[in-house]
């Protein structure tokens, strides 16, 4: 007489049991099993309230039990409406979260448009040209130095903008005619991938160095620049920039320079209506 495994008879009615209770009742795709294994509430859609269900959530890899994923003060709901990364605090990668962004009315969807209080410059130095050349057409070899803020910069962190390097010093009358209407000339065009950089090369002194600690910041609060205001750490790009013909020995002195941080061209005070029309014909792609 063939005998049964009354175990085995009960196992067929246990598993359908289980099976049973392991439905989607919130229809959110997800499994009851599975939103307790999440830690999602089974029975409403949108755990996190985010205006995302939990289902949509996994598949994304944003957190069903956080509304703000990646902590940047937007709810990940709201970041897809605008076009953000839910997943990066900082979606354009300017250094300031999406959230500060919006917050001071900035585009957190484009790397040049940072709020005007950053005092930690973008840093967009990923796979610049190290240059070595002075002449028109040629790359610039890398500026760089100490800013307004104590903090590091470089002409290579913005690599990809059309940058003005302006060469100056706070004792220069016609530096300081120039440095008040930098601003306005920075903010017509930043949004589209232009920087300036004030290099300053002597305070108020005269006597060739920067013995002021306080200078730079004092230059950048006079003339209310939120662009960078640096103390060069050498001369050696002026001495470049004097053999080839671009900086005559007086200030102030401009130069222009393309995306790719190539010299387009040398200027000096006085020709702000040259200046202007080579950087608006190097931001069209001209």
């Amino acid at each position: 007489m063939r005998t049964f495994n009354k175990l085995s008879l009960l196992t067929p009615l246990l598993v359908l049991s289980l099976t049973g209770c392991d439905s989607d009742k919130d229809e959110d795709g997800l499994l009851k099993s599975e939103e307790i294994e999440l830690g999602t509430d089974p029975d409403v859609a949108d755990t996190d309230g985010d205006t995302i269900n939990d289902g949509d959530e996994v598949g994304m890899g944003t957190d069903p039990t956080k509304a703000d994923t990646d902590g940047d003060g937007i709810d990940d709901g709201e970041e897809g409406t605008l076009g953000l990364d839910p997943l990066l605090a900082d979606t354009d990668g300017d250094g300031a979260s999406d959230g500060e962004e919006i917050a001071a009315d900035s585009d957190p969807t484009n790397k040049w448009s940072w709020p005007a209080g950053l005092t930690e410059w973008p840093d967009f130095s990923e796979g610049a040209a190290a240059g070595s050349q002075y002449a028109v057409g040629e790359v610039l070899p890398d500026v760089s130095g100490t800013d307004q803020f104590g903090n590091s910069v470089s002409l290579a962190q913005f690599n990809g903008a059309v940058i003005l390097l302006d060469f100056s010093a706070g004792w220069c009358g016609p530096c300081q005619s120039a440095a008040a209407n930098a601003e306005a000339l920075y903010q017509k065009y930043n949004e589209e991938g232009f920087v300036i950089v004030h290099a300053m090369i002597d305070d108020w002194t005269r006597d060739g160095t920067l013995d002021d600690d306080t200078f730079l910041a004092t230059w950048a609060d006079e003339f209310g620049l939120t662009f960078p205001v640096m103390s060069p750490d050498s001369r050696t790009v002026l001495d470049g920039l004097y053999g080839a013909g671009l900086y005559e020995g007086y200030i102030p002195t401009f130069i222009v320079l393309d995306r790719d941080r190539s010299i387009a061209g040398g200027y000096g005070g006085g020709e702000e209506a040259a200046i202007e029309a080579k950087i608006e014909s190097l931001l069209a792609g001209e």
